[in-house]
């Protein structure tokens, strides 16, 4: 009886022992599969977003590289705009007081060239308008836009490709394009940097180097206008910036040349449309 009592103690043991060793196994597999599982989801979820963010990338790229394409300078695109036959208008996106826009203003108005004015405020609560900064991301005036869709930005820049496009009266003639671009880049060099260091901090030092700058653009006036008999594109550019300091400090006097070709200059009809007795200064 002893000995049978003993044999099924036995077995009970070895069957317990058994169902022990069972869910152990299981429950083993069951966490090597979790674990499986969960690294399985984080590199799915790290994947993913990753993914997604390159495909967005490359999305965004394509599309600057359409929205680019499309403002560009485009010579060909330029070249077939039929505005004045057609009575089609060039859009000029403008701030009435800014230096920089009144330059484009005046090449068109000197010009003869068709064009839509539009006014945007550029500074007060309200902000620039949606439409604007996708004409210009930049968010700067003026902004030109013809009925075919060729945007140019930049105040010299417009000059130039309304003068070829739509005024070659504007152009500089072949043995005055050195001249040009000379006063240009004087202009844009040394009288807007000095001329504003001046106006702001005024002394003996900042007003002679302002009157270098002036000496040396008094010799470059061949007369009545900048480059000769004609009104161009460097009477436009500069203009905006004679005005401001001549109203302001009714300096050229000591430039005979500059304070004659100013005056000439400002009795043209096509300048006058556009001066206005309130101004902002280029900065």
């Amino acid at each position: 009886l002893r000995l049978v009592i003993l044999l099924t103690f036995l077995i009970l043991a070895a069957s317990s022992l058994l169902a022990v060793n069972s869910k152990v196994s299981n429950s083993q597999h069951l966490m090597s599969n979790s674990i499986s599982s969960a690294h399985s989801g984080t590199s799915s979820k790290m994947i993913s977003p990753i993914i997604i963010r390159r495909t967005a990338q490359k999305k965004l790229q394509q599309e600057n590289k359409k929205l680019l394409a499309s403002r560009a300078y485009s010579t060909k695109t330029a070249a077939v705009f039929t505005g004045k036959a057609g009575g089609e208008k060039i859009k000029f996106v403008t701030n009435k007081m800014c230096p920089f826009a009144q330059r484009t203003w005046i090449a068109l108005e000197m010009g003869s060239i068709p064009y839509d004015l539009v006014e945007v405020a550029l500074y007060g609560s309200g902000g620039k308008p949606d439409w604007f900064w996708k004409l210009n991301p930049k968010g700067e005036v003026p902004v030109i836009e013809t009925p075919d869709g060729v945007v140019v930005a930049d105040s010299e820049k417009t000059l130039d490709f309304l003068a070829e496009k739509f005024a070659p009266t504007l152009q500089a003639a072949t043995n005055d394009a050195k001249l040009s671009t000379a006063w240009r880049d004087v202009l844009n060099s040394k009288l807007r940097p000095i001329g504003k260091s001046a106006v702001l901090g005024g002394g003996t030092k900042k007003m002679e180097k302002l009157d270098q700058v002036l000496k040396e653009m008094d010799g470059m006036v061949i007369g009545p206008f900048v480059l000769g008999d004609s009104f161009t594109v460097a009477d436009a550019s500069a203009l905006p910036f004679f005005q401001r300091l001549e109203s302001h400090y009714n300096i050229l006097a000591k430039y005979p040349n500059l304070l004659s070709w100013y005056k000439r200059a400002c009795e043209q009809k096509g300048v006058k449309a556009t001066l206005r007795s309130s101004w902002w200064w280029w900065w």
